[in-house]
């Protein structure tokens, strides 16, 4: 079957050694691309491969895999989506982001599949990648700068506007945790700190532009099923009333995306235009803030922008210090004198500057939230919100039960390839525990990692309603290995499962089976008052038998190894 593989793929990838300086080109063989699809599932492969299981996720030992799926870059729906994936600082696990923008178009286009990133430059670099070239520049004057303004000086220095860049700001530079990478202006690989590893190393950024055609089987088939799925296509965001009003200029859409699902809008006076907020970023810079404007929302997503800060990671770890100092945890001279009450802009702002920098207590938030509980005591880590080290979505899970499954159980954490579950929690009624709950739970999770690795956005699925046999159709048009979606989905099964097995190797297999006692309290006040996952239904949740059936159950290192032979 491999053997008759006519697109999709290009089948190389380029490896950039930065202690060596050396670049290396390297062939895929077909039966790796078809049995890890591409995106996190080459990564995650890849990753198990090459990086051993004591390796530290900001030592030159460990290695950043940017994959682009067999979709990347055609004509389906959303299909511009690349993936990173590396060992987490986050989670000191296997961690990977997807990301969009105009990146792995670029990077197919320019002859390759798949770019490895490994070891550590002693001076600030930058890769400039076109036409099957790849080139390590100085990127010494870049340095210290915020992330939309490296992408502009990029652009300018290689006299092409139309560069994809992918870059770092301070906090990635500065090893914050949840540092992430920009591209392009508003797309963000975010939350597994994937930043900071590129800033261990001086790593600044990689330019893209390549001009060859991505290969296709059948141009045809590929049309055809493309019409069908616009078929679909009858999406209306948020209006958002007042937004729209004060700040909000239109609408953006990514690479061949008829959803248009970006907001853009404009920061106060300056003219400055923004592919932010998104409701994530809205939840977590006003109501976790309780913040009065939207323009100081509007700003504090540019600021992270520019930073290059996660927004959910940093809305989270900065709430969780408001909390701290209303408590008493935290006093105003240990915040460097700010005083940090909900509702108060100015320096919640202030401190977004500190934390990418590290100054005073910036220093101790950038270690992210788990992190900074467990520094703090034992009535901080009780109000601490996340999931095996990473962020809290905007899902309340008291009444969201399979979302509070999905975030245990999900093996790198909360992920938002974990929060699908949410689509079930609406079906089945919110705050409802059913029989087939982990079954569907464990499904969904297994369809988010397979339309990762196929390069393609979820929200068609999710928002939309697009059926997954139009994935089906479309890999088979592009790639032309004719397969059945039942395929496809055992092999995001057995990437998800391999995920596990690397985190087994680094001492916890899988979701770390609970969640923190933040998501057990009792909700005291608004539509969620008086709800909370009940004991009972915990106890439904994550016995030994329901972790079994998840296959989230502890496992013994070397059990992990004998899946190595099989993976």
């Amino acid at each position: 079957m491999v053997g008759l593989i006519r697109g999709g793929y290009i089948g190389r990838m380029v490896r950039v050694n930065l202690t060596k300086l050396k670049v290396k080109v390297e062939e895929v063989k077909p039966d790796f691309m078809v049995s890890y699809v591409g995106g996190s599932g080459w990564g995650a492969r890849l990753i198990w491969d090459e990086v051993k299981p004591n390796v530290h996720p900001l030592s030159g030992k460990n290695k950043v895999v940017v994959a682009t799926g067999p979709l990347t870059g055609t004509l389906v729906l959303g299909a511009c989506k690349t993936s990173l994936s590396s060992i987490s600082p986050a989670t000191k696990l296997y961690g990977n982001s997807s990301i969009g923008g105009m990146l792995g178009v670029e990077l197919k286009q320019s002859g390759f599949d798949a770019l490895i990133v490994e070891g550590a430059s002693r001076k600030p670099v930058y890769l400039w990648v076109t036409d099957r070239r790849v080139e390590i520049k100085d990127a010494s004057h870049l340095w210290g700068l915020g992330c939309l303004s490296a992408e502009d000086a990029i652009r300018k220095e290689l006299g092409d506007a139309e560069v994809s860049v992918a870059t770092i700001g301070p906090a990635g530079e500065n090893l914050v945790k949840f540092a992430c990478v920009m591209c392009d202006r508003g797309h963000q690989a975010g939350g597994m700190g994937i930043g900071a590893v590129f800033g261990s190393k001086k790593l600044k950024a990689i330019a893209v532009k390549g001009h060859f055609d991505i290969p296709v089987a059948n141009m045809e088939l590929m049309r055809s099923t493309f019409d069908r799925a616009m078929k679909y296509v009858n999406y209306e965001g948020g209006d958002g009333g007042t937004v729209r009003g004060r700040v909000r200029m239109g609408d953006a859409s990514c690479y061949l995306c008829p959803m248009a699902c970006r907001r853009v809008n404009v920061i106060g006076k300056t003219g400055i235009k923004i592919l932010s907020p998104e409701y994530e970023e809205t939840a977590f810079l006003s109501m976790n803030y309780v913040l009065p404007s939207m323009k100081d929302v509007v700003y504090g997503g540019w600021l992270c922008d520019e930073l290059g800060m996660d927004v959910v990671s940093a809305g989270t770890v900065i709430a969780f210090a408001m909390e701290c100092y209303e408590r008493g945890l935290l006093s105003r001279e240990e915040l460097n004198g700010l005083d940090l009450r909900f509702g108060e802009a100015e320096d919640v702002l202030r401190l977004l500057g500190d934390v990418a920098r590290r100054r005073g207590i910036g220093n101790l938030l950038a270690e992210g939230v788990e992190a900074a509980a467990e520094r703090m005591g034992e009535e901080a880590i009780r109000i601490a919100m996340h999931v095996s080290g990473l962020k809290a979505l905007g899902y309340d899970v008291k009444a969201a039960l399979a979302t509070a499954l999905a975030y245990a159980t999900y093996g790198i954490g909360e992920h938002s390839d974990g929060a699908g579950a949410i689509t079930y929690d609406l079906k089945a009624g919110r705050g409802r525990y059913t029989e087939d709950q982990a079954e569907r739970v464990s499904y969904l999770q297994h369809v988010g990692l397979l339309l990762d690795c196929l390069g393609v956005c979820q929200l068609p699925w999710v928002r939309l309603g697009l059926n997954l046999e139009a994935y089906r159709e479309a890999y088979e048009a592009v790639v032309g290995v004719n397969v059945t979606f039942d395929f496809l989905l055992r092999r995001g099964k057995a990437i998800y499962d391999l995920t596990r097995a690397i985190n087994s190797l680094r001492g916890i297999y899988g979701g770390r089976g609970n969640l923190q006692p933040w998501f057990k309290h009792l909700a005291l006040s608004g539509a969620l008052k008086g709800l909370k996952p009940s004991e009972a239904g915990s106890e439904g949740c994550w016995t030994r038998t329901t972790r079994l059936e998840m296959g989230c159950e502890d496992r013994d290192p070397e059990e992990g190894k004998a899946y190595r032979a099989q993976a």
